[in-house]
């Protein structure tokens, strides 16, 4: 990748250390309280660092001088289905033309049937991101995110030998 940013693979603290964009403040409150990620409501981000093992599944896009712009990466629920998520810097959308094609590299040569992932209400920027990286709206829920936040559920659904 050219530019000032490189991809590399995603470690627990880098949660810790990024500026969050003001529409997810909440995620850097939680990684920072005396129980730490484990207050974020759904676990997700919790499951990602459990899971994560070294990278497999998740990265993080790094700025020249050091600052982390950005992790994500896809939590596997089964054999066939997995939530992504992303946590970014407020310095993301400076650099997002360098780190945005990695991110659709890294989802679409993810092989599971079913891939989700979830969009606060009225997070414009959001749904316009994830519906670039190929995601289709599927629902909205009520009350599901932090603070009983209304989200929207996202999906790719891949063809497989099974249907």
């Amino acid at each position: 990748m050219t530019g000032p940013v490189k991809i590399r693979e995603f470690r627990p603290e880098d949660l810790i250390l990024i500026e969050s964009q003001d529409e997810q403040d909440y995620l850097h409150t939680a990684f920072n309280t005396p129980h730490g990620i484990y207050e974020y409501g759904t676990g997700l981000l919790a499951r990602a660092v459990l899971l994560s093992d070294g990278g497999q599944c998740a990265w993080t896009a790094l700025h020249d001088d050091g600052r982390v712009l950005g992790t994500g990466g896809v939590v596997y629920f089964t054999s066939h289905s997995g939530e992504a998520w992303l946590h970014l810097s407020k310095d993301f959308p400076k650099y997002a033309r360098h780190i945005i094609p990695k991110i659709k590299e890294q989802v679409d040569a993810i092989y599971l049937p079913r891939i989700q992932a979830l969009t606060d209400v009225g997070f414009d920027r959001a749904e316009r991101f994830i519906k670039y990286l190929g995601f289709q709206y599927e629902a909205t829920l009520e009350k599901y995110g932090p603070d009983q936040v209304d989200q929207k559920m996202w999906k790719i659904i891949k063809e497989t030998k099974y249907g």
